[in-house]
């Protein structure tokens, strides 16, 4: 099929890309678990959740509408008035809270940053530049230009890596860190603002389908600010009850088992504008193709992840922060590696309620998560600690996966294979065993033995007829074709 063959190889691409970032947050990790005091680290997870959650509420969700209706449009004057509508509505919101924001700063900094007014105030501009690249990162993926997408991503991340380690190696601290994190920001800002402006131009907009936007995406903001809350106020509990410090212990761990999303990013980031146009063309078919194997091969590839990060997490955080952090934090990985599994499957199960337009219910299930999130938090962190908090993001994912999975099936009917999610956890399993007897230690340990893991279990998987002869030749010929460069 055409189209599979097309998105498969997006797919790797943006899969390398991901993998390639997710690299960056380990290479970075023992930097700023070592540079910094536990309370230093605690503020940086701060700064960087709070930015996140200002950055989706000022955008107004709208970059979660430019797959749904910008991706089908081919006049590049329609491009252009529908992107400039949307770059200049964001300007302008974002303009007007960093100036509430900054008469705010000391009150701010009392409350997140425990008392610091610099890290307040630098919240502004890395607020207002996260904005405005969220928006430029989507249009990317929008005119299905992975290529653009992916090389700004990397270079917004290692940039981002190379400036912190540089500026902490030479002492400068919290300050000098996260003024290193602005200046990435605003490079790759103006990087990508310069390659739409050449790809499209310039033109200012009439705002002609700015409500066709706020229509989609304006329900979605519950959405988004729950997920937000699902996925970072515990972060903020841990802070109110325990302290800044806990907030340094709990992060690797949670980080660690994080680290699965990378196997939903590509997914999540290409199903949109993908299924969008197949679906505005009655192309049925090719919508179910993409769903099917995107379920597939997504759990193919995060559920042995999973389990190594399980099996693997104390002596990886021992490797990458210090003793004493993989002493509090290695039992946070199992929780959240199996809530990152949850939202991948979510990630594309869902889609199916957004093709449909059905975005308020997609806010529904996640403000019903995050209030289920906040209240087990606050009940069980001030008893149990940081493990109550790991324990209240499962129970929100698997809340999320269950409803989104339950009403997706009532709009749309795609295939789902269980017979060969219960070979990928048998092969997985078997392949943690192995890991867990071994038990190997150091960088070159783990990586050695995670390779040789890897290697049976895909072994495993084509022996016991999960990955049939025909869908391994389909990847080794779409590898053969890119490697001879033939389309």
């Amino acid at each position: 099929m055409p189209e599979l063959r097309s998105f498969a190889k997006r797919i790797g691409l943006l899969g390398l890309s991901n993998l390639l970032v997710t690299v960056s947050n380990i290479l970075i990790l023992p930097v700023l678990t070592k540079k910094l005091p536990i309370d230093d680290y605690g503020i940086w997870i701060q700064l960087i959740i709070t930015s996140t959650l200002l950055s989706n509420f000022l955008t107004l969700a709208l970059p979660n509408s430019i797959p749904r209706f910008l991706a089908p449009k081919k006049e590049k004057n329609e491009i252009q008035e529908d992107f400039y509508s949307l770059l200049f509505f964001v300007l302008a919101i974002n303009i007007v809270s960093a100036f509430i924001l900054f008469v705010m700063a000391s009150t701010v900094a009392a409350i997140f940053f425990a008392g610091n007014i610099f890290v307040a105030k630098m919240l502004l501009p890395i607020t207002f530049f996260t904005s405005l690249n969220s928006l430029f990162l989507v249009f990317f993926l929008a005119r299905q230009n992975v290529k653009k997408y992916t090389l700004m991503l990397l270079t917004q991340t290692y940039l981002n890596v190379i400036l912190v380690v540089l500026v902490l190696t030479n002492g400068y601290g919290i300050n000098g860190a996260i003024t290193a994190y602005l200046v990435s920001q605003i490079t790759v800002c103006l990087l990508m603002g310069s390659l739409i402006t050449r790809q499209i131009g310039i033109k200012l907009p009439h705002f002609l389908n700015l409500k066709q936007y706020l229509n989609f995406s304006l329900p979605l903001i519950p959405s988004v600010l729950a997920f937000w809350a699902v996925n970072s106020c515990d972060r903020y509990v841990i802070n109110f009850f325990l302290g800044v410090s806990w907030v340094g212990y709990y992060s690797p761990g949670y980080t660690l088992g994080n680290l699965i999303i990378l196997f939903a990013y590509p997914f999540a980031s290409l199903l949109p504008a993908s299924l969008a146009t197949y679906y505005d063309e009655n192309r049925v078919d090719a919508v179910q193709v993409l769903l099917k194997y995107s379920t597939k091969y997504f759990l193919v590839l995060a559920v042995p992840a999973a389990t190594v990060l399980c099996v693997l997490s104390k002596p990886i955080l021992a490797t990458v922060t210090t003793s004493n952090i993989a002493t509090y934090a290695w039992f946070i990985t199992p929780f959240t590696a199996i809530s990152a599994v949850l939202y991948g499957l979510y990630t594309i199960t869902s889609q199916v309620i957004t093709l449909e337009k059905k975005t308020r219910l997609i806010g529904m299930i996640w403000a019903c998560a995050a209030i289920l999130n906040i209240g087990v938090n606050i009940v069980l962190v001030p008893y149990i600690g940081i493990l109550g908090a790991a324990a209240s993001t499962l129970l929100s994912y698997t809340f999320v996966f269950i409803m989104a999975t339950y009403y997706a099936s009532k709009l749309f009917r795609f295939d789902f294979e269980f017979d060969n999610l219960i070979k990928t956890i048998c092969a997985a399993a078997f392949v943690a065993f192995i890991i867990t007897a071994i038990n190997p230690i150091g960088v070159i340990g783990i990586l050695a033995y995670c390779l040789l893991g890897l290697l049976v279990y895909f072994g495993l998987m084509v022996i016991l007829g999960a990955i049939p002869r025909n869908e391994l030749n389909f990847f080794m010929e779409l590898i053969g074709r890119d490697k001879t460069g033939r389309r």
